[in-house]
């Protein structure tokens, strides 16, 4: 088991990260994603209805049961390639 890293690890591994990546869509949405988290506002706020909906769809999912663990997801997705 990982030991948790502490918050200046974590900003020299996503410095890192960031550093190396050349995806601009990736790096726009991480800068959005940050500006939002300083500024404090709601971010559920800002989405658009077809994300709002996606969530939401998401939600009823967990409440009715139709989900899968992450053990299920690895084990299922090692036959992905085999189809």
């Amino acid at each position: 088991m990982k030991v948790a890293e502490s918050i200046s690890d974590i900003k020299v591994g996503v410095t890192r990260l960031l550093m190396a990546t050349q995806d601009q869509a990736l790096l726009a949405e991480i800068h959005a994603l940050l500006l939002n988290a300083a500024s404090g506002e709601d971010w559920y706020a800002s989405l658009d209805e077809e994300d709002k909906a996606s969530i939401e769809r998401g939600r009823a999912d967990i409440a009715a049961g139709r989900v899968i663990s992450q053990k299920d997801l690895m084990e299922e997705s090692k036959t992905w390639g085999s189809r």
